[in-house]
């Protein structure tokens, strides 16, 4: 099993450009989702044992399968990215929950879910081998009512579901085969959160 480890965003080395970058999220115990001690990192739990043929890789609570032929694409130097897309999506399901609290949805329109419409609701349009949507299964706060994991190529599609099955979060995400523009043509305000990652 090969283990992809990053250094921290969040250390007292790297908190200070990062602070610069983004400064509205410093203040935020971000490291949450980036740490790699062996208590937050737990990728077999839930997960089934590997099928005869395959490896596995394992970033923060997610293991998926490979075989030698790469029939889904995956980029290690993403780690970082997806770790802080899992951190920008904590902060805005604690934003949304706050304001909604406060009463700041009184004048919700039709296009705009609240928390009391049920759960977040993902689209991961480019999601190839599912590691993003899983983590997000595995690593957002609160309630999570649907990750959708598109990819319009039928072999990245299976490769993807096996991953799903994997991890036992078959419950919260499900795959779709599709042009991206199409599906989010066809799925007009039924996300929350769209993430578009062409380079994995």
């Amino acid at each position: 099993m090969n283990v992809y480890e990053h250094h921290d965003p969040f250390s007292s080395a790297a908190l200070p450009t990062f602070c610069r970058l983004v400064p509205h999220l410093c203040w935020l115990p971000l490291a949450r989702a980036c740490r790699a001690s062996p208590k937050a990192v737990t990728p077999s739990e839930g997960a089934k044992p590997v099928p005869e043929g395959f490896s596995t890789l394992t970033e923060g609570c997610a293991t998926i399968l490979t075989q030698g032929n790469n029939e889904a694409f995956f980029n290690p130097a993403q780690c970082v990215n997806r770790d802080l897309s899992i951190a920008v999506i904590n902060y805005f399901q604690k934003v949304r929950m706050d304001e909604e609290q406060q009463g700041g949805t009184k004048q919700k329109s039709k296009v705009v879910r609240t928390c009391s419409d049920g759960g977040l609701r993902v689209l991961e349009g480019l999601a190839a081998t599912g590691l993003r949507s899983i983590r997000y299964a595995r690593e957002i706060d609160g309630e999570v009512e649907k990750i959708v994991a598109n990819d319009m190529d039928p072999i990245v599609v299976e490769s993807m579901r096996r991953n799903i099955e994997f991890n036992g979060v078959a419950d919260k995400v499900e795959t779709s085969e599709g042009d991206a523009r199409a599906v989010m043509m066809n799925n007009k305000h039924s996300f929350d959160v769209v993430d578009l990652d062409p380079y994995g």
